[in-house]
């Protein structure tokens, strides 16, 4: 029973007798049969007994049996069907739409498929940029061969372009060239340009988990005209409405949502309140204010306001140094998780609305060796002129809020997301799994969980 158990190593959990079940019919591996009924029966009365049931064989005549042959060699030979990527309920025409998934709550991906037969990647969406690039086969750095790459070799709708670009981001720099292709989310399909990466430069950007980055920005921050992925879809009339809308979920059993043309009801409670922009590159908005425990910190210059970028493509929520350091001055964090439900709510004064941040979603939880500890989920970024300075509203803010990003009406709207789990029930049951010596489902990771997409300068 010992070696039989070995050799599989896949059921630890469960009692021996239901072991030596699962081993026998479901790993395929010979156990013999009374040395199975013997061990059984010495485990009573803690179980009940093992009754021996004889099997009879049916037999076939040669053509039953040729028969039954035929048809086993005749499905093997079908071509599997397609993965189903159609939503779980009927959309109105010209909306599509997406799952995210949620890795460790730091970085959220959707399936692309680029290319005929398509070839998969798992991509980040950001509204922070707005290129798509992928990395390219003809990478050869240990940074991009840790990542899916783009075959347009292997592609019968591949179509070359003689353009040559590099785009500089503040933490390192990607080169590549300009390619057109076949780009598929869920059901939308079209053609688009996009940037295959050859070199890339800078930690952040090979120790991201995506195999690339779809933006959604405006076309003004892209790089030698390429337009952008939903300023094509748009412009092909693929869409029922200028708008795209985000779902982050805050725990990765449940998928996020990414929809093209629409807002799905299901994952944010009405109404939307929305901000008009106060640019065209970003996504920029104006602050008013951060509060904190009702008081304001002053932080942004009057009348004019912070600028604020709303970046799906970023973890954290960032800001200029000084105005990090006094927001964090607020809080005396315990690394060891002890006080976050005694913290205040954050206020964030948008467009004379005010957007609250409860503890248990502003902070973030992570397990170490030396057991569990928290961070804030802030981090200072000063951005130069004339870009910045500027707060980005990352992941940690979309989390809490579905966002409609609306070009028809240059505004983005925000409602209280419809998580499935409680952030406040999430973070106990962390804690309580942590110091018991379980693990969250997809948790378990260090400070270099949290690279953040880096910005273009």
């Amino acid at each position: 029973l010992q070696r039989t158990t070995a050799r599989m190593g896949l059921f630890y959990g469960l009692p021996l007798v239901a072991t030596v079940f699962l081993v026998g019919v479901v790993g395929g591996h010979a156990v013999e049969q009374q040395q199975y009924f013997n061990a059984a029966n010495q485990l009573q009365p803690l179980y009940p007994p093992v009754h021996q049931v004889t099997l009879q064989r049916r037999p076939h005549s040669p053509d039953e049996a040729w028969a039954r042959v035929s048809a086993i060699r005749d499905a093997q030979q079908q071509p599997p069907p397609p993965p189903s990527r159609q939503p779980p309920h009927q959309l109105p025409q010209g909306e599509f739409e997406g799952s995210l998934k949620n890795w460790k709550d730091t970085q959220f991906f959707a399936h692309v498929f680029i290319g005929s037969p398509p070839q998969q990647f798992m991509m980040i969406f950001d509204t922070g940029s707005a290129d798509i690039w992928v990395y390219s086969t003809d990478c050869l750095q240990d940074g991009c061969m840790l990542h899916e790459q783009f075959n347009h070799a292997n592609s019968t709708t591949y179509a070359p372009d003689d353009r040559s670009l590099m785009i500089r981001y503040g933490s390192g720099s990607i080169e590549g060239y300009i390619s057109s292709d076949i780009v598929q989310f869920g059901p939308l399909r079209m053609q688009q340009q996009f940037i295959e990466v050859t070199t890339v430069n800078g930690r952040a950007i090979t120790k991201a988990k995506a195999d690339g980055i779809v933006g959604l920005a405006f076309p003004s921050l892209s790089v030698d005209g390429i337009v952008p992925f939903f300023d094509t879809a748009w412009g092909q009339g693929l869409l029922r409405a200028p708008v795209f809308s985000f779902f982050m979920s805050n725990d990765p059993r449940q998928p996020g949502n990414l929809m093209f043309g629409g807002a799905d009801a299901q994952f944010y409670e009405p109404p939307f309140t929305f901000v008009p922009l106060s640019s065209e590159s970003y996504w920029q908005i104006q602050m008013e204010d951060l509060i904190v425990d009702g008081n304001r910190l002053g932080l942004c210059p009057q009348p004019t306001g912070c600028k604020v970028a709303v970046d799906t493509g970023t973890s954290l929520i960032t800001g200029p140094r000084e105005g990090i350091m006094t927001l964090l001055g607020s809080f005396d964090l315990d690394a060891s998780c002890t006080d976050i439900f005694n913290f205040p709510n954050i206020t964030f004064l948008i467009g004379g609305n005010r957007f609250d941040l409860t503890p248990e979603e502003y902070t973030i939880m992570y397990e170490t060796p030396r057991g569990l500890h928290c961070v804030l989920g802030f981090m200072p970024l000063d951005v130069p002129p004339p870009r910045g300075p500027i707060w980005v509203l990352g992941d940690v803010f979309v989390r809490a809020f579905y966002t409609m990003f609306d070009r028809g009406n240059n505004r983005v709207g925000f409602a209280r997301s419809r998580q499935k789990f409680s952030p406040k029930d999430l973070a106990r049951d962390y804690k309580r799994r942590v110091d018991s010596g379980a693990r969250r489902p997809g948790a378990g990771f260090g400070e270099d969980s949290f690279p953040s997409i880096p910005r273009q300068k």
